[in-house]
């Protein structure tokens, strides 16, 4: 309540007196100036001589004697008139000089009281200024305090029907509504993640104008491999936003990209995509959580990224650690959205964006790419995949589930929906793929692949379409996490080093050939190399 009090007066009443003081003086000293008995007085009784009263009444003498003089040395008429006249002249210069030392005093005594006057208003601005930093951000934006109600307290995994009934109460909240939740309910455990895209950086200047940056860590990864446009960039990002608290992981025991590329080869990221995603950003990423231990983590990620973004929401649990979740403020915005959010701010972002690049990442796999192109299908150029390729391998996710029964909590696995797909395991596999009449399409996948969880859809779409060639064709996947591809698929050429990885089996000749997909993992793509390799798959034998 004192803190209006104290904005109103410190900004309203105090400069308004100090205005009407000034105001005051100077037309006072202006009826002073105006004034005819005060018009230059005498320079021998002049306030900056040291002419005393006896100076004046000697000047008094001075004037009777003279005129008693001139008047003959009597006393008459003109010559009484002239000394009355005389002593009135006197008497008046003194009178003068009394009144213009007073004013003077008096204009000194209204400087001073102005002086103190504004002194104090600054004072009190000063601690104003205070108080809205305290309480408010730097735009004045409350720093806490969410409008948000949510009906109950997270304090570790959700169920299902829980993470539904809170993205439902987040679903009719803004932007600026979404991080204030976020930072009141997880105090000094919520931590930012980005690359410093057009969405991280919207995101941070958001942090930034609700006065709570200083309070998020932000968190980046440096494969090592960026452009150095991304570098240069990352420091201007930390000169403008100095309240960021910056974390920089980079691939364990390596401080620049020659040493990495000496060391395990500068085509490491091609030949074994799967190890260079681990090294350089999956590794880092695993060491920054356990140093940072957050409960949440916020992504610039949207629904209109395609792929499996397209089934985004507010809030979800992260695939890696079930006990933390990921918060997507931005989730409903679109490509022009954030463009227009940053030219309106004047938000900085990379240079490279101007020249083509919508997404960026490393040197070697980010190229330009048409401006009605997809955002991201200018990444992965070269590793078969559309996302960053870090998924968990048998080993983690053991390790993961061991630590879930552990602690006596749920372990969730992700699930990726496929309607008309067969599902194939290692006791079907020789049945299903192997033995089958007719030709298959087989998905080897993870559900904790992000690569795997981006191509759900598409897989699903696939299917869908190839489903009225049944006969002739089957949809089928094979989940690696829980089965390791049969010998019997391995003698026939079945070798996954990436996920997802497509291979169609065709029966059609007396033996078996399987071809492996390496082309892009969008719909046109594959369904173009399908019509290439079989002669019942065409535009017009699918389903739209």
């Amino acid at each position: 309540c004192a803190l209006p009090i104290l904005q109103f007066a410190s900004f309203c009443i105090l400069p308004f007196c100090s205005f009407h003081r000034v105001k005051r003086i100077y037309y006072m000293q202006q009826q002073s100036n105006q004034d005819p008995n005060n018009r230059n007085p005498p320079k021998s009784i002049h306030p900056n001589n040291n002419t005393s009263d006896s100076n004046v009444f000697h000047m008094k003498r001075r004037g009777n004697r003279n005129l008693h003089e001139k008047g003959g040395g009597g006393m008459g008429s003109a010559g009484h008139a002239s000394a009355s006249s005389a002593t009135y002249r006197g008497t008046t210069t003194r009178h003068e000089f009394g009144s213009f030392s007073n004013n003077m005093h008096r204009s000194e005594y209204q400087f001073n009281l102005v002086r103190k006057c504004i002194t104090l208003t600054f004072c009190l601005l000063v601690v104003a200024y205070g108080c809205i930093r305290v309480t408010r951000g730097p735009l004045g934006i409350p720093r806490s305090g969410s409008s948000i109600k949510v009906n109950f307290d997270i304090q570790g995994p959700l169920s299902p029907n829980e993470l539904k009934e809170l993205n439902t109460q987040l679903s009719n909240a803004n932007v600026d509504e979404i991080l204030r939740w976020a930072h009141d309910q997880f105090p000094n455990k919520l931590v930012q993640l980005t690359s410093f895209g057009p969405t991280g950086m919207v995101v941070l200047h958001k942090l930034y104008q609700l006065g709570i940056l200083s309070d998020v860590p932000v968190v980046t990864i440096d494969t090592l491999h960026l452009f150095p446009e991304t570098y240069s960039f990352m420091n201007d990002v930390g000169a403008r936003y100095k309240a960021m608290k910056l974390s920089v992981y980079s691939p364990n025991g390596f401080y620049d990209r020659p040493e990495f590329d000496e060391h395990y080869s500068s085509n490491l990221w091609k030949t074994n995509p799967d190890k260079y995603a681990y090294l350089s950003k999956l590794e880092p990423m695993e060491r920054a959580m356990e140093d940072m231990r957050p409960s949440a983590l916020l992504t610039g990620r949207r629904k209109t990224q395609g792929g499996e973004r397209e089934k985004l929401t507010i809030v979800e649990v992260d695939n890696l650690d079930n006990r933390r979740f990921k918060i997507n403020p931005l989730v409903e915005w679109t490509y022009d959205d954030v463009w227009s959010y940053i030219r309106k701010h004047k938000i900085p972002y990379n240079p490279l964006h101007d020249r083509g690049y919508k997404s960026i990442g490393d040197v070697m796999t980010t190229v330009p790419i048409d401006p009605n192109a997809d955002e991201r299908s200018g990444r992965f150029v070269g590793l078969n995949k559309t996302e960053c390729g870090m998924h968990s391998h048998l080993e983690k996710i053991h390790k993961m589930k061991e630590e879930a029964e552990k602690n006596n909590y749920e372990f969730i696995t992700p699930t990726l929906e496929c309607t008309y797909c067969e599902e194939a395991d290692a006791t079907n596999f020789d049945e299903i793929v192997l033995n089958a009449k007719r030709d298959i399409l087989v998905e080897f996948y993870s559900p904790y692949c992000s690569g795997c969880q981006e191509m759900a859809p598409i897989y699903d779409k696939i299917a869908f379409a190839l489903h009225s060639l049944y006969e002739k064709i089957t949809v089928v996947r094979f989940d690696i996490t829980e089965n390791e591809i049969p010998q019997s698929g391995k003698d026939v050429g079945m070798e996954v080093e990436v996920t997802p990885s497509l291979y169609l089996v065709q029966h059609s000749t007396p033996s078996i050939e399987v071809a492996l997909f390496e082309g892009g993992h969008d719909f046109g793509s594959i369904m173009e190399w399908l019509e290439l390799k079989t002669s019942y798959i065409t535009p017009s034998a699918i389903q739209a």
